[in-house]
């Protein structure tokens, strides 16, 4: 009778375990979902975070607090999402280095992005244009990697530092375009971009936001544009692949991911959500920012990482980029 008692207990909980998982999903959220950023406010990530989160907040109910967590090329505020208790309640809008770069520029790097975080959507592309200061003596592309070829190394490129993505662009075109050019780092865009303003570097790869509007007041020059087509945010510069640079594509993204364990009821409304806001209008003002919104599947942005990863890791082998 007791071995009886005893089976007829066990059965009832797992009766209710299992009736408790899919109600917790469906009751999610149930209090303020949070979103890490991991840059500083006011750049291209923060902003698309910004432009989620209220859409998002109608659908959920909840307040979508978005916080910043910059520095370490993007891993400080992703090494906090991986760590974080995976109840659905805190996100990562991430970034092409802090997924996909930093496991070969960062000798100790304290989590893993392919097995501590679980892809949701892969939200927009955020393409590179390529600009020089207005006295570099080349106004397209040909010309540019003509003049790179004849005066080998002395044409100088700013990133934004090491192992960024700005680097690793450049460092691909460099490789593409059978040129050598100097790399110049910084910490950060902005003096990047006032060295370049001032030709203390000749060149450089940046957001269409960032750029675009040098490039109109023409203080700086815009090359070429590293992505597949024209962009409707600034449809009158040429594409590499139209200058000649076949399948030259460069740039970061921009996507949403959860701490590994989160459960797949949460991770499958968030994804469906993410990519409903996007049909709602956020994709539209996102391109006007110059981003190319996406939308994916989970698994789709999955195999998108692994891509990605695989594509970065040959490009630092290729130009001898270092972990340090």
């Amino acid at each position: 009778m007791f071995r009886n008692f005893a089976a007829g207990i066990a059965i009832t909980a797992v009766i209710v375990i299992a009736a408790a998982g899919p109600a917790s999903a469906q009751s999610w959220p149930s209090r303020p979902v949070k979103i890490i950023v991991a840059y500083p406010p006011g750049g291209t990530i923060d902003i698309t975070a910004r432009t989620l989160s209220e859409p998002l907040r109608e659908i959920w109910g909840q307040p979508v607090v978005v916080e910043n967590r910059g520095g370490a090329s993007g891993t400080i505020g992703a090494n906090a999402v991986a760590k974080s208790p995976p109840d659905g309640y805190t996100f990562l809008l991430a970034a092409l280095p802090e997924i996909a770069i930093a496991k070969v520029t960062f000798k100790d790097l304290p989590y893993d992005p392919q097995k501590e975080l679980a892809p949701v959507s892969l939200v927009a592309h955020s393409p590179f244009v390529m600009v020089v200061h207005p006295d570099v003596p080349a106004k397209n592309l040909a010309e540019f990697i003509a003049l790179a070829k004849r005066e080998p190394g002395k044409l100088n490129y700013g990133t934004s530092g090491p192992g960024t993505t700005t680097h690793f662009v450049a460092e691909f075109f460099r490789l593409a375009a059978g040129i050598e050019i100097t790399h110049v780092p910084y910490r950060g865009s902005g003096q990047m971009m006032v060295d370049l303003l001032g030709n203390h570097v000749q060149l450089a790869f940046d957001t269409i936001p960032t750029v675009k509007g040098h490039i109109e007041s023409g203080k700086l020059r815009a090359i070429g544009a590293a992505m597949a087509k024209r962009s409707p945010a600034a449809p009158d510069i040429p594409t590499f692949d139209e200058q000649g640079l076949t399948g030259f594509i460069g740039g970061s993204w921009v996507g949403l991911l959860a701490p590994a364990g989160t459960p797949a009821a949460i991770l499958a409304k968030a994804e469906a959500d993410i990519r409903s806001v996007l049909q709602r209008g956020v994709a539209a003002e996102l391109a006007k920012r110059g981003l190319e919104p996406a939308g994916t599947t989970a698994a789709e942005f999955r195999d998108f990482i692994a891509s990605e990863s695989q594509r970065w890791a040959e490009v630092a082998q290729r130009a001898g980029i270092k972990a340090e």
